[in-house]
């Protein structure tokens, strides 16, 4: 759980300085929070660990009221302590900071365009010139390119003809808007006539649109974000969502996941077979799958969020965790090339959750039967002396006189059993079966603390396969 651990320590400091600014505040006793108290908060967001992880880059976003205006600034600092400064330097309000693989150089988005420097600051250099802007840059596992969306007009096919374009609908005199599709706004963006398209920059090259004449975004608006593509690991294939439905967008979330060769070509969805919404594609360490998450029912914006696998080889796509009922809203491949950490909500409450793919690409350990709760409503049983409201059998862990945990009905958090092998569900039952499970569990060394907030204890349920 290294990269969890990295992630915990990046969470936590970008905590620490967000409490800083309630400091003040609180020193004063009570008092009701005014706009101009709200206001004067500083926003920390956006925090990334160097590869090394000595350092982390992390955005803070500051309001002027009387300029009715945002600023965010990156600055950087040793995960070990210390004084935080502005990067690159005091003069630059740069976003979006991210890491090259080797951590000697950050990618940055300043004044609307693309920029790169020295991991110092110095050598800041603008790699972007487009008429749309430039955001969400990504980089390459080699170093050697950055993907980036810009805003184009899909009927142009360079950068003049975008820039043309928007000066002539800035200089019309008639700002009207004329639309013969109902997906003329999303939420609050209207539709101008451009489109998201997925750039490649190279550090000695200039922007390239990897899919000229398209008529969707990349990724899928209004919300979408740099979540939505990824670089193969040999730096040659991107994939990416995108939604290609034509008239059918306003009502349709068939978004789909594409692969689009680096150096040009066309592209090709992998995700046709489903009706429902399949994004933000992250590619395992070894090249083999292309992880992404998948709602299986069309038209559904709530549906469950699975975690699915393409197989590069086969073509072929699985969902990894069929029995697991909570959603797959975040993820990342380990550097293994057969783990994924997950990020899911349970109960009001964030969790990290690991995937192990075996040599099948089939998911073991923590997504097996026997591991995960399947979440389904257990019948209650009065006078039984086993808790058998669980929906997993009791198993008897090797070299244990006890049970080890098993897997119950109402909750699924990470927690750490007594005495040190993996957890990957915690619940609580009815106070008759749980009181029973308690007493079990006692003698198993398998009970830990109430969890914060509950008046439930946490039950745990552990595994040996990790």
């Amino acid at each position: 759980m290294h990269a969890a651990s990295r992630r915990w320590t990046v969470l936590t400091g970008a905590l620490l300085v967000w409490a800083t600014a309630f400091t003040p505040l609180q020193a004063q006793g009570k008092q009701v929070l005014t706009f101009e108290d709200f206001s004067a908060l500083r926003a920390v967001s956006d925090p990334q660990l160097s590869p090394d992880g000595a350092r982390v880059l992390y955005a803070v976003r500051t309001t002027d009221v009387s300029a009715n205006r945002r600023t965010t600034r990156t600055f950087v600092m040793p995960t070990a302590g210390g004084a935080a400064r502005v990067f690159p330097d005091d003069r630059t309000a740069a976003s979006e900071a991210r890491w090259a693989p080797d951590g000697s150089k950050v990618a940055y988005v300043a004044l609307g365009q693309l920029w790169v420097a020295n991991a110092d600051g110095s050598d800041a250099r603008q790699l972007s010139h487009l008429s749309g802007g430039a955001t969400g840059p990504v980089w390459s596992p080699t170093g050697d390119r950055i993907a980036i969306v810009s805003a184009v007009y899909p009927e142009c096919r360079d950068d003049a003809c975008n820039a043309a374009k928007a000066k002539a609908v800035a200089d019309r005199a008639v700002k009207a808007h004329v639309t013969d599709a109902l997906m003329y706004r999303h939420w609050n963006a209207y539709d101008d006539g451009t489109r998201s398209h997925l750039f490649v920059v190279g550090l000695a090259e200039a922007p390239r649109d990897l899919i000229p004449g398209a008529r969707y975004d990349v990724p899928p608006g209004p919300f979408g974000g740099s979540e939505g593509y990824a670089f193969a690991p040999d730096g040659r294939e991107l994939a990416y969502t995108a939604k290609d439905q034509g008239r059918a967008d306003a009502w349709t979330t068939d978004n789909n996941v594409y692969l689009v060769p680096v150096s040009g070509g066309a592209s090709t969805v992998i995700t046709a077979a489903n009706v429902g919404n399949d994004q933000n594609p992250v590619y395992t360490a070894d090249g083999r799958y292309i992880v992404y998450a998948s709602q299986k029912r069309g038209g559904l914006e709530s549906d469950r969020f699975r975690l699915m696998a393409y197989d590069r080889a086969a073509r072929t796509s699985r969902e990894l965790t069929p029995s697991w009922d909570r959603w797959a809203e975040g993820y990342v491949a380990a550097a293994d090339g057969h783990t994924v950490l997950v990020q899911s909500g349970d109960r009001g409450r964030d969790h990290f959750f690991r995937v192990v793919l075996d040599a099948a690409g089939k998911a073991s350990g923590a997504t097996t039967s026997s591991a995960w709760c399947s979440m389904r409503p257990a019948k209650p049983r009065r006078r039984s002396r086993s808790p058998r409201n669980t929906t997993t059998p009791h198993r008897r862990s090797p070299g244990m006189g006890a049970p080890s945990c098993g897997c119950a009905t109402q909750r699924t958090v990470p927690v750490k059993c007594g005495w040190g092998r993996s957890v990957i569900a915690a619940s609580t039952m009815r106070t008759r079966s749980r009181t029973r499970m308690m007493r079990r569990l006692r003698r198993s060394r398998c009970i830990q603390p109430r969890i914060s907030g509950t008046r439930e204890p946490a039950v745990t349920a552990c595994t040996d396969s990790w």
